[in-house]
């Protein structure tokens, strides 16, 4: 900054200089041309200068020649060339550059040290690589680290009983070699085998040792294809190593299935190596005593069939029952008759209305139903049974329970129904009534009808169709009546000596708690 105001300062010296000579060469004419002229004016000064070049360290100009030396024409900065190296540098000491303007003059400045040049090859030994200094100063070196050697390479693989050799590079060109230990054999876990003989090979290639090297050891041998009636088949021994051999098994003549075939008259056991003509054991069926299969009714057939050992059936008919009318006539609220005893028949004959007489009918000794006993509906649905809770408005001390009521059938006897009534004596319970509730009787003078050890209620054609309770609870065997059809709560309270129990087949109801 301080260089260019010189310079525009000395410009405009200089430029005020010549204006001043230029004014007092030019005196003497008007013109100021300085060779005078009109109005006798004396003649104009002109300034003249050298051709040569003046300079000091910052600029040039060309010097007057004429009397006046404080002229210069031209005046301006040296402007100078790109420079030319005088002197080199060396690694560290400075060189010179030399700059000239067109004026003649020079200028002259420092270059600095280049420093130490190194070669783009390495230079290492065993364990270091280096740039080796390429200045002239031997001991001089860049990059210096030890190797870093890679993976390696094997030039020489190793056996089972010989050293490998393996060769690491580094990035530098070094090298090093290293050994590789014998492998020692490796050998397989499956067993190789020859007709004779099994043993582990190595694995290793080129290497034949062998291990645990044994004869084979035959099993007992399995039949892998069997034989026939007319041909041979083959038994096949395997090794343990895997290792097989194979043997002739003879024919085995014809074969039978152990199932049998049968007709409508004959069994046998049918050939089973296709030869479809042969049979072993032909003989007659030899039937069962048979097993009735659908029980005759009265009016329809039955079935029995009968079963051979073999597997064949056959069965015959059995002819109807016909109906088999019961001697003792059976009732309900309105009416007698005599049913059939067959089972699953509703026939009957001789059915009339009770004739009644002090309550009882003369025909069959029915009771005529009690009136004023309370009912209760039962049922899933309202209406489809009913239930008597108690003696209602009834007076009568020996009470009979009806079949029906308003037209529905009377099936229980509730819960606590007759339990403390005491004026009872005697209670008529008919068919209809499958189930009688805990506590329903019990705690009155009722009389029962008795069976060895059991008491009953009933009706006049099965008196011991309820067992109410047994009489000793000190027993320790019990057979209901082959008619019971119903065990009251509590029947067999205090039983416990009680071990052997028969009940009767056509058992209907068994209230919760009997044996408590």
């Amino acid at each position: 900054m301080k260089r260019k105001l010189l310079v525009l300062l000395l410009a405009a010296l200089t430029l005020f200089a010549c204006a001043a000579l230029f004014a007092a060469c030019g005196e003497g004419g008007a013109d100021g041309d300085g060779t005078g002229g009109g109005n006798d004016e004396p003649p104009q000064h002109t300034h003249t200068f050298a051709d040569d070049w003046t300079y000091d360290e910052t600029h040039h100009w060309h010097a007057a020649t004429c009397e006046h030396a404080d002229e210069v024409s031209g005046m301006a900065p040296h402007e100078w060339n790109e420079g030319t190296v005088t002197l080199q540098p060396g690694c560290t000491e400075e060189g010179e550059r030399t700059y000239i303007c067109e004026c003649g003059a020079f200028k002259k400045e420092p270059i600095a040290p280049t420093e130490h040049t190194y070669s783009d090859e390495w230079t290492y030994n065993g364990t270091d690589h280096w740039h080796a200094a390429t200045c002239g100063h031997t001991g001089e070196v860049s990059d210096k680290a030890p190797h870093e050697w890679d993976g390696g390479k094997i030039t020489v693989e190793p056996t089972c009983t010989k050293a490998g050799e393996r060769v690491y590079s580094c990035a530098c060109g070094a090298t090093k070699t290293e050994p590789i230990a014998a492998l020692d054999h490796a050998f397989s876990s499956t067993l190789t085998y020859d007709g004779t003989h099994h043993w582990y090979p190595c694995t290793r290639e080129n290497c034949n040792a062998q291990k645990d090297k044994a004869e084979h050891v035959w099993g007992e041998g399995t039949v892998t294809t069997e034989p026939t009636c007319t041909e041979e088949g083959v038994k096949t021994f395997t090794c343990t190593c895997g290792a097989a051999r194979t043997e002739p098994i003879a024919p085995t003549g014809h074969s039978y299935s152990d199932k049998w075939t049968f007709d409508e008259t004959d069994h046998w056991h049918a050939a089973t190596c296709g030869h479809t003509g042969e049979v072993s054991g032909k003989a007659p069926h030899e039937w069962d005593e048979g097993t009735v299969t659908r029980q005759p009714t009265c009016t329809e057939k039955g079935e029995t069939k009968y079963t051979c050992d073999c597997g064949a059936v056959k069965t015959e008919p059995i002819e109807p029952l016909g109906h088999a009318f019961s001697e003792n006539l059976a009732h309900n609220d309105t009416h007698h008759w005599y049913p059939c005893t067959h089972e699953g028949c509703s026939e009957v004959i001789e059915q009339a209305e009770h004739s009644w007489q002090n309550g009882v009918c003369t025909e069959c000794g029915a009771k005529e139903a009690s009136e004023g006993l309370a009912f209760s509906l039962r049922g899933q649905y309202r209406g489809s049974y009913y239930a008597v809770t108690g003696k209602g408005t009834c007076t009568d001390t020996d009470i009979v329970i009806p079949y029906e009521y308003n037209g529905l059938p009377v099936k229980e006897i509730a819960y606590n129904a007759f339990l403390w009534e005491s004026t009872l004596t005697s209670i008529t319970i008919p068919d209809s009534i499958t189930k009688v509730g805990s506590s329903a009787i019990g705690y009155s003078d009722l009389l029962y009808n008795e069976y060895e050890n059991g008491l009953y209620l009933g009706n006049s054609h099965n008196p011991y169709r309820v067992l109410v309770k047994v009489k000793d609870p000190s027993v320790t065997s019990f057979t209901c009546h082959e008619d019971t059809k119903i065990i009251c709560y509590g029947a067999f309270d205090f039983c416990t000596d009680l071990r052997n129990l028969t009940l009767a087949d056509g058992l209907v109801s068994l209230a919760e708690d009997t044996f408590v």
